[in-house]
């Protein structure tokens, strides 16, 4: 399954993660020049809750994400 099709899904996803998910749907030319400590920042999270989401989706971190 395609990360897209993941966070479309939002299976299992804590509040937060959703959060996240939503902000990557609405934004996916925003987050390219992101951190994601700013990613955090935009989605009221932190980094490591960014760092941890897309390790869940199957990445070792938000740069391969």
């Amino acid at each position: 399954m395609s990360l897209i099709q993941q966070l479309k899904q939002a299976q299992d996803f804590t509040e937060r993660e959703k959060d996240i998910a939503r902000f990557v749907l609405e934004h996916p030319e925003t987050i390219e020049n992101m951190s994601s400590r700013e990613l955090g920042h935009q989605t009221l999270t932190s980094a490591a809750s960014v760092t941890r989401f897309c390790q869940k989706l199957g990445v070792k971190g938000f740069p391969e994400f």
